[in-house]
């Protein structure tokens, strides 16, 4: 589950990410956005969700599993998802694949982004 100190935002179908706690600040690439959105929706385990991504993406890789895998723990990491309910299951009710006649995104591995310290920034006055 998302933490409940994570504000979120998707600019040009990528996500930007605030820590209100710790004022850091994240940016996503387009597949980390994808599966970002997925998990705010619904709470997966790395098998479900890496299960769901190969439906919804093209061109995944052999190694998508562990690719998940790294993206959900660095998350955790991050502290930008809650460690214990992230690896909770949830139901596979609701995995859907990629509209018929919709052009799937090709997968690439997920990306986040660590920009630093809101209060830093603007303080800086960059």
């Amino acid at each position: 589950m998302i933490d409940a100190n994570v504000a979120w935002r998707v600019v040009d179908e990528e996500a930007v990410l605030l820590h209100a706690e710790n004022s850091s600040y994240f940016g996503l690439n387009q597949t980390a956005t994808i599966l970002w959105a997925r998990l705010a929706e619904h709470p997966m385990t790395a098998a479900q969700l890496t299960d769901w991504a190969r439906k919804h993406f093209s061109e995944t890789p052999a190694s998508l599993p562990d690719e998940v895998s790294a993206f959900l723990d660095e998350l955790v990491e991050l502290r930008l998802v809650e460690g214990a309910e992230a690896n909770q299951a949830a139901g596979s009710a609701g995995i859907a694949t990629t509209e018929p006649g919709a052009v799937a995104p090709v997968w690439e591995r997920p990306a986040v982004e660590r920009f630093g310290e809101l209060e830093k920034l603007i303080l800086s006055g960059e």
